[in-house]
């Protein structure tokens, strides 16, 4: 990408992070992409609530979903309406759409090209792409933490969880939970996998029967006993016993791809 407009996207990435967002911040609960914040401290927050209920002998529902696509399919009318609310100035919002919306792709192959105008998202490796995209999901966070419910964000990877003495009513709060996201993903035009939705019940309860189904998009949800969040194997007793495995399993293959490689000695 030209140097001159990474200048230019740093210099209104400056703005925004040093004026904008210090009139009005990102939610609290958004860890990516910000000073101070980090993948470790998300998952500290995370697994302390979870270890917190576990404690207190009540059963905690953890919903992980992942907005898909939302770097690449964000419409600019989204971004911009995001960065206009947030209180960015007129004039660097319609700066921001023209840098959007005046992108080309160009690819060869084999003697033939190809040249198509961008329809969505921020650039790849660019400056403000994150940013744009911590703005959009920021609503999201607003919206679900007013309603009572504990999420949390890093970037596009979102966090739903849901604690009570009775399965029934966790389970009901959780649905009500994804039917407010799914209510936001279609006003953004924007899309949660259900495939890619993991439902993790963290209890040490063996019956979990009442804590399904679950739906998204009118499609049921499977109830996992594990997930993978930033790295980290979470399981269902929170025991760590299947992410420690899997560090073990690493550095043992590590080990003997070196003894190949440098010989018994």
């Amino acid at each position: 990408m030209s140097f001159v407009l990474k200048t230019l996207e740093k210099l209104l990435d400056r703005h925004i992070k040093d004026g904008v967002l210090v009139e009005r911040p990102l939610h609290q609960n958004q860890f990516a992409y910000r000073a101070g914040m980090s993948t470790e401290m998300a998952l500290f927050l995370v697994v302390h609530r979870l270890e917190k209920f576990l404690n207190h002998k009540e059963t905690a529902l953890g919903a992980f979903l992942d907005i898909e696509g939302a770097f690449v399919n964000t419409s600019f009318s989204t971004i911009i309406t995001a960065a206009r609310e947030r209180g960015l100035e007129e004039t660097c919002c319609r700066w921001v759409r023209s840098m959007l919306e005046s992108r080309l792709v160009y690819t060869s192959i084999m003697g033939s090209s190809l040249t198509a105008k961008v329809v969505g998202g921020g650039p790849q490796g660019g400056v403000l792409s994150l940013l744009l995209c911590n703005l959009v999901v920021d609503r999201l966070l607003m919206i679900t933490n007013d309603l009572g419910f504990s999420t949390f964000g890093y970037a596009d990877d979102i966090v739903f969880i849901v604690q009570g003495k009775f399965a029934h009513t966790v389970r009901e709060i959780m649905q009500e939970a994804l039917n407010v996201v799914v209510k936001w993903a279609v006003k953004e035009c924007l899309n949660i996998s259900p495939h890619k939705t993991a439902i993790v019940p963290f209890t040490n309860r063996r019956n979990t029967e009442g804590l399904g189904p679950l739906t998204l998009y009118g499609k049921k949800l499977t109830m996992l006993d594990k997930v993978t969040y930033l790295g980290v194997i979470l399981d269902s007793k929170l025991n760590w016993n299947q992410h420690l495995q899997k560090i073990i399993n690493k550095a043992q293959t590590t080990f003997a791809v070196v003894r190949r490689t440098c010989g018994k000695k």
